[in-house]
């Protein structure tokens, strides 16, 4: 009964296929699973991290980009089946957020259908008429790429002819601790690692490199294993973070109304060696 492949995208090598009437959260909470296409490894098993019963969570979805999409028609916060979506990061299997409408109602059934492109979601709720009632309203919610967070520093350009940039995808909710920073527009096959500290701050060149230091005072590294990466030919570096552990003093947690910050260095041929 878990309704294994009713729904399915295929993006880049990667397969997402949908479960709705999955039990793992009660009868027909749903779930969704990521393989790799070519092998059939499985890579992660999605599940909404506020899953219940009833919801259907998969069974529409899409997968753009490194963005998973998956709509949840049943979920009740706004209302029965008024409906949500989820987005999560097809690289980690993490949640990145939870899409509702800004009015949604009572049998709504919004994320009957979604879809994603370019970061951007569309979900689709076909209204009180998936139910028979003779009003046939419907609604499509459209969102923007889920970035949280606001850059503060300019970067310089780069061998590529253009700056990178960061991006931070999760939840701005300390509690939550699921922050993911995504840094693209790097020169390929380059390694770089992140920075934090809590102080902004503008210093060009330090050290006689050709960046720009967007911190000052106290300045973590993520070096850790794994953290230190490289930019490959995706030209990208992405690391989830732990915000119980940032790599400041003993290891300093972030605490609710602290704002933090974040740059990453890294190397780069321009011009020559």
């Amino acid at each position: 009964g878990d309704q294994f492949g009713y729904s399915v995208a295929l993006d880049a090598g990667v397969a997402l296929i949908g479960a709705f009437g999955h039990d793992a959260a009660g009868d027909n909470a749903g779930a969704a699973y990521l393989f790799d296409a070519a092998s059939g490894q499985l890579l992660s098993k999605l599940l909404a991290t506020d899953g219940e019963p009833e919801d259907y969570f998969g069974l529409d979805l899409d997968l753009d980009d490194g963005l998973a999409l998956i709509g949840a028609y049943g979920d009740d916060d706004q209302g029965g089946i008024a409906g949500a979506a989820y987005r999560f990061d097809a690289s980690t299997g993490q949640q990145l957020s939870k899409l509702q409408a800004s009015d949604g109602a009572t049998l709504d059934v919004f994320g009957y259908a979604v879809a994603t492109t370019g970061g951007t979601s569309f979900v689709g709720g076909p209204g009180i008429n998936f139910v028979g009632a003779p009003e046939i309203e419907g609604r499509v919610g459209v969102f923007d790429p889920p970035t949280i967070g606001t850059s503060y520093c300019v970067a310089a350009p780069n061998s590529t002819g253009a700056p990178a940039r960061i991006r931070a995808y999760g939840s701005d909710e300390a509690a939550t601790n699921l922050l993911v920073l995504d840094a693209d527009g790097l020169p390929p096959q380059q390694f770089g690692y992140f920075l934090t500290g809590q102080v902004p701050g503008f210093v060009g060149g330090p050290g006689g490199s050709q960046g720009n230091l967007c911190l000052i005072g106290q300045i973590g590294r993520f070096v850790a294993p794994g953290q230190v990466q490289s930019s490959g030919a995706s030209r990208r570096i992405q690391l989830q973070l732990d915000l119980t552990n940032l790599p400041i003093g003993a290891g300093q947690a972030v605490a609710p109304g602290e704002t933090w910050n974040f740059t990453l260095w890294y190397r780069d041929e321009n011009p020559g060696p």
